[in-house]
């Protein structure tokens, strides 16, 4: 509690429901419960001064929890117990930080969060400049017959207490219990509300899918390659992509004087000069800075319930933003081209609105905690869009590119 762990991990699973596809989100939360773990341990010891006692009791616990597994255990949690102990019998502490280190570390935090958001505004020019789709601008493109060197596919057994769960660690991919959509729509890279012909069993029949990463190790972009191609295997995923006519919002400006609303706003001059230049070198296929200086200070986000504060956002990722929140797809009508600093607040909707990630409802398992109220005097989203960005949602009916599967068969099992 003094640690304030609950809300840490409460904030995660915030960040997991938005970013479930993010291998680096899964091996974060892994991290953070070894840390909890540890830290506990650390303070038991360094108050008791009775290591051997709490090591003792600790394979107590466990030794009972294997005569009999079904019962709920807490406090015993952790890979590798073995390490746990001998961490404890040696009464290692871990260093407390100094404030320049927790600057460091601090500083080390903002740049992983806005290097990923600069590298994919560069990545998603580089695909609409019609680059490869496995290619990136620092090196060759990816083998499409990239496969896991080993996969064991078998049906979740939930009688056990096991709990649905997705994660990638160096060298393994497992995703166990989850719906097969979810799989299916990491392998295809698209939003599953733009994926049709699901069969009827997709979301009764969960499995679990233990994969081993080739050697060496590939690129982390390559693990939905590898998904793909598992699918094609084991499940004989036939697909193509096709173009309809579907119910659309176009996102248009709201005044006839194209004058914008009062919380959206140009990006600096220099921020656009910055941002131009890397989007051009991404569709000259030129080299770009792994961590460009300038870029980083100026592409930013801040995600919350029924708020985004984001900075040198273009239109095409503010459409795609506002798609997952109102449920249909956004097409971009405004004709603006610059790079935008915007700040979006609304009251999201708590009734019918669409499931996380497209799902039907029902689907995921519940949360164990709901997340905290958004403003309840803030405007609804159409609302808001309207009267903070100075644009506006209409209904119409547009041209849509959605993935058609065509074939998916039941796993032949290990």
């Amino acid at each position: 509690m003094r640690r304030r762990d609950n809300l840490t991990a409460a904030i995660h699973m915030l960040v997991e429901g938005v970013f479930w596809f993010h291998p680096l989100v899964w091996w974060i939360g892994a991290r953070l419960v070894a840390t909890r773990e540890q830290a506990c341990d650390e303070q038991v010891v360094a108050e008791t001064a009775e290591p051997i006692a709490y090591a003792e009791g600790i394979v107590g616990v466990c030794r009972r929890y294997v005569e009999t597994p079904h019962m709920a255990v807490s406090g015993v949690g952790g890979a590798d117990v073995r390490a746990r102990i001998d961490a404890i019998l040696a009464n290692r502490i871990g260093l407390r930080l100094t404030l320049s280190k927790r600057l460091v570390l601090a500083t080390v935090a903002v740049l992983s969060l806005t290097v990923p958001l600069v590298a994919g505004a560069i990545e998603a020019a580089a695909f609409a400049a019609g680059q490869l789709p496995f290619a990136t601008a620092s090196g060759p493109p990816i083998d499409p017959e990239l496969r896991f060197e080993v996969v064991s596919i078998k049906p979740f057994d939930a009688s056990s207490g096991a709990q649905p769960r997705g994660s990638t660690t160096p060298g393994r991919y497992d995703f166990a219990g989850l719906p097969l959509r979810l799989l299916v729509g990491q392998g295809l890279r698209a939003t599953l509300d733009r994926i049709v012909g699901w069969p009827d069993w997709i979301d009764t029949e969960r499995y679990t899918v233990a994969a081993k990463m080739p050697d060496p190790p590939p690129p982390a972009t390559a693990i939905f390659l590898m998904i793909e191609n598992l699918l094609k295997d084991r499940f004989k995923l036939v697909t193509h992509r096709e173009t309809r006519e579907l119910p659309v919002y176009n996102l248009v400006l709201a005044r006839s004087d194209r004058r914008l609303g009062p919380a959206f706003k140009e990006s600096s001059p220099e921020c656009q000069a910055e941002l131009t230049a890397l989007r051009d070198a991404a569709r000259r296929g030129a080299p770009v800075p792994t961590t460009p200086p300038a870029a980083v200070d100026c592409v930013r986000v801040q995600l919350g319930l029924g708020t985004v504060t984001t900075t040198g956002t273009t239109m095409v990722l503010l459409a795609n933003f506002l798609t997952q929140s109102v449920g249909r797809p956004v097409i971009d009508r405004t004709g603006l081209t610059s790079y935008y600093d915007l700040t979006l607040k609304w009251t999201p909707d708590a009734g019918g609105g669409p499931a996380p990630f497209g799902l039907p409802a029902g689907v995921l398992p519940q949360s164990p905690a709901p997340p905290p109220p958004a403003d309840p005097d803030a405007p609804n989203i159409f609302t808001a869009v309207q009267e903070q960005l100075g644009l506006k949602l209409e209904a119409g009916r547009g041209p849509v590119e959605v993935v058609v599967i065509d074939r998916i068969e039941k796993p032949t099992l290990d």
